[in-house]
């Protein structure tokens, strides 16, 4: 298992009108369900940090400060969590409609009514959105590095806490993006195009894909381009929910291309990267895969 820390830096963000009682019920909530996992499996230690950092994202104490400009200025407006563990997808329906499907190991915040203005939320992971159209209220998705601005499409966001890349692809329609660190759009793009930042120093690309291998995740599949084994280990233990652990670093420089659309299993897809590596050995244990 790679060892990665959760490190939300969303400082720039003002909770004025974030009540403490909201933000200590929010994170009781998120606390009870990370114990109740602990306490079925005290080894599998994924599920507790995932819903640990899912409450970090809204304690104010850890400096994760969320704000009324992000999900409304109504202090009675309840906000609303919705989350998925590793090896689970989930489908949510917001207020106004807008269809959202979380990734595995993902979550994203929303009020239970958006205001006049705007529709925002706010997201942890990686999650397929297909917005109602609303010319009058742009909807509008919150990261920790970046925000995606848009009126009605469909589009995937890939944030998660873990890794150094935040990047957005767009299916249909049009969007804007701009770095929290910034006032106007920094990108705009079209159908086909994929937005790619490196969250370090703010550097990003935009580039034609094929959009749909963004979201092949939703059919249980898994597309890798020009990846690490370190990025697919993580892919694969969220989708899978098992822990793997790497024991060597010869294969750290290798470039891995893969995909997987047949639902392939976890076992399957090891046999095909140690034939695309051929040094490689890997040993399953139950819930555990060790690669050497």
């Amino acid at each position: 298992m790679t060892n990665n820390r959760n490190n939300f830096n969303w400082n720039i963000i003002d909770d004025s009108s974030f009540p403490d009682s909201r933000t200590e019920k929010a994170f009781d909530n998120v606390m009870v369900r990370a114990r109740r996992k602990e306490a079925d499996n005290r080894r599998r230690t994924t599920a507790w940090k995932w819903a640990v950092a899912a409450a970090i994202i809204i304690l104010p104490s850890f400096a994760i400060l969320i704000s009324g400009k992000f999900i409304g200025k109504d202090p009675a407006v309840e906000i609303l969590t919705a989350s998925t563990e590793n090896g689970q997808t989930k489908t949510v329906t917001l207020p106004d409609s807008t269809k959202v499907m979380l990734n595995s190991g993902s979550a994203i915040f929303y009020p239970e009514k958006f205001s006049r203005n705007e529709r925002r939320v706010c997201l942890s992971g990686e999650a397929v959105f297909d917005v109602t159209k609303d010319n009058a209220r742009p909807f509008l998705v919150s990261t920790s590095d970046i925000t995606i601005k848009v009126f009605g499409t469909l589009f995937n966001v890939q944030a998660y806490p873990e890794n150094d890349i935040v990047t957005a692809t767009l299916c249909t329609g049009s969007v804007g993006i701009s770095r929290n660190s910034d006032q106007d759009d920094v990108a705009m793009l079209r159908p086909g195009e994929e937005f790619k930042m490196l969250k370090s120093n703010g550097v990003f690309k935009i580039t034609s894909v094929d959009a749909e291998e963004a979201t092949i995740w939703k059919d249980g599949g898994i597309c890798l381009n020009d990846g690490t084994i370190h990025d697919l280990i993580h892919i694969m233990e969220r989708q899978f929910n098992v822990n793997i652990y790497l024991t060597s670093e010869k294969y750290d420089s290798e470039v891995i291309t893969a995909k997987f659309i047949h639902g392939e299993s976890i076992g399957d897809i090891l046999k095909v990267i140690s034939s695309l590596l051929p040094e490689m050995k890997y040993t399953i244990t139950n819930n555990n895969i060790y690669i050497h």
